[in-house]
C-alpha cells in the first residue's frame, strides 16, 4: 500500500482497508501505523511532553480523517480502539455531548458561583447573578432537549 502523509492519512487508510467497522486495534498497532513507535531511547521529562502533544495530535487527526473521509468512529476500549458500527454511532455521539454539555455546564456554574461577592459592585453582582440564571435556563432546556432525567 502506499503511504499517504501525513500518518493520520495512511493510518485510516489501513484501519478502513484492514480492519473496517466493529474491529478493534490495539495501542501498539495504532501507535504503529501513526508512526509513534516508542523508538527505546531514554527521554528527559520536556521530550516526553513533546511526545504527548505529538500522540495526541496524531490521535486527533486520524479520527477526523476516519469520520469524514470513511465515515467511521474510533471509540475508546480496554484493549485499544474499535471502530464503532455506523449503528451505534448516533447514540454515543450524543452521549458524548451529554457528558460534554454536563462537564462544561458544571465549570461555568463553579466559575460563577465561587467568586468573590464582597469584591464585586453592584452592577457585577446583578450581572454575575444573571448570568447563573441563565445558565440555569439553558440547562434546564439542554436537559429537557436531550433527554436528561437526573438533577444537577
Amino acid at each position: 500500500m502506499i503511504k499517504r502523509y501525513p500518518p493520520a492519512k495512511s493510518a485510516a487508510d489501513i484501519i478502513a482497508n484492514d480492519y473496517g467497522y466493529g474491529k478493534t486495534i490495539s495501542n501498539e498497532r495504532l501507535e504503529d501505523i501513526l508512526e509513534l513507535s516508542d523508538t527505546g531511547e531514554t527521554m528527559t521529562r520536556e521530550e516526553h511532553k513533546r511526545l504527548a502533544w505529538i500522540q495526541l495530535a496524531s490521535m486527533d487527526a486520524l479520527r477526523k480523517e476516519l469520520l469524514e473521509h470513511y465515515r467511521m468512529m474510533l471509540v475508546n476500549t480496554v484493549d485499544g480502539y474499535r471502530v464503532a458500527l455506523p449503528e451505534e454511532q448516533t447514540k454515543r455521539s450524543i452521549v458524548d455531548f451529554q457528558s460534554s454539555i454536563r462537564s462544561a455546564t458544571k465549570k461555568a456554574r463553579s466559575r460563577l458561583v465561587y467568586i468573590n461577592r464582597e469584591m464585586l459592585d453592584e452592577n457585577q453582582r446583578r450581572e454575575n447573578q444573571e448570568a447563573i440564571s441563565k445558565l440555569d435556563l439553558i440547562d434546564k432546556s439542554n436537559r429537557k432537549a436531550l433527554g436528561f432525567s437526573h438533577s444537577k
